[in-house]
């Protein structure tokens, strides 16, 4: 029995082309049609475009690659289709009529509030502004020099948009043929509308209007601070975990502090307790963290990339995997758990150049 087929089409989407990622380790496979030169994707993203597009066969769209019959013969004989809207729009302006294979739209914009905007960008737009939810998007964006080492180069909240991408396409390709439901879509906002729940419900059911500025938990302290040899994050949230840390620090007279009693005082104050962290924790060992875990004090260390790498948990769980991109360099990648639950993770994927597999989807094409 044939491998069951889905085909990609969009554009520096990282929502849509994890959801096909997820189908990769799955054990499906992916098509992933391009324009001549390759999705923007590759150029902007690097490395990590190379994540995303690994175990995928690349097809050319239009001129010179699929087009026309052996376009529409492909989107017909596929088991799925995952797109963005301008891929979606693509698919329907090169066939004219929407795809029999069931069709997830995946990363979907709010075309009103993105006017002007560039479609490579949008996505970025909404996922880092449109749910002004604090802990799925960066604090502050890469480059900065407060950005600290909790900045990553891509939004949670798209990964999570993939996910329910993922969980769409699954779910239309397991129905029976009988079904009337043909098509799911799986949007930036509405992936973090689920993120809301409290303040929904407060809206709801006691009219009140929250404020984006409550994502933020009124506690102090509650941030990183650089230490000698790296990051550590303090996190207090109870009164007596306060009193703990100023007496862990040898500042016992702080705990005690009318100004600092309650947690909203402390919040109403951060500022100062911020730098007071700062200087005190600017020459002290990363590993210090074992001392005030053991003495109650909520104080953990950040871990870098290489920290990851190194992890013996994450390898003896199978965390990790391999690729090999288009140049014939091997790199470590991490797999899902798709990889592990379907059995995929023991071949290395590759990641093909832009159209490398044109001419032999062609071919199979033109002789099924």
């Amino acid at each position: 029995m044939p491998t069951p087929m889905i085909v990609c089409l969009s554009t520096d989407s990282i929502a849509a082309e994890y959801s096909t990622r997820l189908a990769v380790d799955a054990g499906y496979r992916v098509i992933k049609l391009e324009t001549a030169g390759g999705d923007p994707l590759r150029a902007r993203r690097g490395r990590f475009a190379d994540f995303l597009l690994a175990g995928k066969e690349s097809v050319l769209l239009g001129d010179g690659g699929l087009q026309g019959k052996a376009l529409q013969d492909l989107l017909d004989h596929c088991a799925g289709i995952v797109a963005d809207e301008a891929g979606r729009d693509t698919l329907l302006q090169q066939t004219g009529r929407t795809p029999l294979a069931p069709l997830v739209v995946v990363g979907e914009r709010d075309a009103g509030t993105l006017r002007g905007m560039s479609g490579s960008h949008s996505d970025e737009f909404l996922a880092f502004h449109g749910s002004g939810l604090g802990f799925i998007t960066p604090r502050v964006m890469p480059g900065y020099p407060s950005a600290g080492p909790l900045c990553p180069q891509a939004n949670l909240l798209e990964f999570l948009t993939g996910l329910y991408g993922a969980i769409a396409l699954f779910s239309l390709m397991g129905q029976s043929a009988s079904t009337d439901i043909r098509s799911a879509s799986a949007g930036l906002c509405a992936a973090a509308l689920p993120l809301l729940r409290r303040e929904i419900s407060s809206a709801l059911l006691e009219g009140t209007q929250p404020h984006r500025a409550e994502r933020i938990w009124k506690v102090s302290p509650a941030e990183v601070h650089r230490c000698s040899d790296g990051w550590l994050f303090v996190d207090v949230i109870e009164d007596i975990q306060w009193t703990r840390l100023c007496n862990w620090m040898g500042k016992p007279e702080l705990g005690i502090d009318p100004r600092y009693i309650t947690r909203e005082q402390r919040f109403a104050d951060s500022e100062t307790l911020c730098a007071i962290l700062d200087a005190f924790f600017a020459d002290k060992p990363q590993a210090c963290w074992m001392e005030a875990q053991a003495g109650g004090v909520p104080v953990a260390p950040v871990n870098s990339l290489h920290d990851l790498l190194g992890d013996p948990q994450l390898a003896a769980r199978g965390f990790w995997g391999s690729l090999t991109d288009a140049s014939g360099q091997t790199q470590r990648a991490p797999l899902s758990p798709l990889a592990r639950l379907f059995g995929t993770d023991a071949t290395p994927l590759h990641v093909c150049a832009p159209g490398a597999h044109t001419k032999a989807v062609i071919a199979s094409l033109e002789t099924a």
